[in-house]
């Protein structure tokens, strides 16, 4: 009796990992009325809005099918958003999800059409596709914000440009949020700012924060920060110029990132360093350039150009309302 016990209970502990691992948790929530976000996916996640108003993020922990509700809240497997959404218990999911194995008849003899779910996706840690819930529940700032432009003194119309449509969101708390994108393009973190408050999310890692690229840009900004970024280009002005930031020293992926974003540039471009004027400032500035080097554009010219006063970085600058005249403390490299 003992051996045929823990052979039950051994048998109904399979199970449910096979729900977990064997049904395709974007073809189920098909079923259930969600509809794919494409913008909003990628090779590792997928995006799944509910006309009620709820959103799902879907991902691969390894071998697991798992998801994130990014307006309720639950998070978890196919047997937790069951759960959560029909109150069942665990003898009723057994019951609703053992067709879906083959186990029993589907009450619906019509296949989920292949078009609406997404047959496979690329593993990803569960930390990553929080963070992607996250981000997707916050919203975007599309001029005033109050700490973006009455704190740091950003203009809303710069805020609200073309250049900037999409690269800032906000969540419940007020804080700016810059979305961060790895090689892939996909999004692996954010920077945090708040009055008196910088971060970066939780259980994400960075890439690069990017202002909207335009087939015109002839100049790439480097900044420690976005704020900074920004901050740089509402002194500078630069109607062909990207930005992008990386949140601080460097990790070992950013050099490559860099690297790429140089080599897009056109003939004849430009890489400004826009770093802060501090040791941190200069040991990037020592960093870039040998990325710059890598990057073998012998046409491009490689700028050093830091805010006058020590310490300070190009946000300071900007709201001491001290900018520097056009061409004043530039350096220029040549390739190394």
């Amino acid at each position: 009796r003992v051996e045929e016990r823990a052979f039950f209970m051994d048998t109904r502990t399979d199970e449910l990992a096979a729900f977990k691992r064997q049904i395709n948790l974007t073809e189920y929530a098909a079923s259930c009325g969600f509809e794919l976000d494409r913008k909003a996916s990628s090779r590792s996640s997928v995006a799944m809005k509910h006309p009620a108003g709820d959103k799902l993020i879907i991902g691969m922990d390894g071998e697991t099918w798992v998801y994130f509700s990014v307006h309720e809240g639950h998070s978890g497997t196919i047997i937790d958003l069951i759960q959560h959404r029909e109150g069942f218990n665990l003898g009723q999911v057994r019951k609703a999800l053992r067709p879906w194995l083959g186990q029993a008849p589907r009450a619906s003899s019509s296949p989920t059409p292949p078009t609406v779910f997404v047959e496979r996706l690329e593993p990803a840690p569960r930390d990553q596709l929080a963070v992607l819930a996250r981000y997707e529940a916050a919203e975007r700032v599309e001029g005033f914000h109050p700490y973006l432009c009455g704190v740091r003194k950003i203009d809303p119309a710069l805020v609200a440009s073309v250049r900037f449509t999409g690269c800032v969101r906000t969540d419940a708390r007020g804080n700016a949020l810059f979305p961060h994108y790895d090689e892939d393009g996909s999004l692996c973190g954010f920077e945090i700012k708040n009055d008196g408050f910088t971060g970066f999310s939780p259980g994400g890692r960075k890439g690069l924060w990017e202002s909207k690229k335009d087939d015109t840009d002839r100049s790439l900004v480097i900044a420690e920060t976005a704020i900074d970024a920004m901050s740089y280009l509402a002194l500078k002005g630069g109607d062909t110029t990207r930005c992008v930031s990386i949140a601080g020293q460097m990790n070992p992926q950013q050099p490559d990132l860099l690297q790429s974003a140089m080599e897009r540039l056109p003939k004849g471009g430009s890489v400004v360093m826009a770093l802060d004027n501090d040791e941190g400032g200069e040991m990037l500035a020592h960093q870039i350039a040998d990325v710059y080097a890598a990057a073998a554009r012998i046409d491009l010219t490689l700028i050093d150009d830091r805010p006058t006063d020590p310490g300070c970085d190009w946000n300071d600058a900007l709201r001491s309302e001290k900018p520097r005249l056009p061409g004043g403390g530039f350096t220029e490299h040549g390739p190394a």
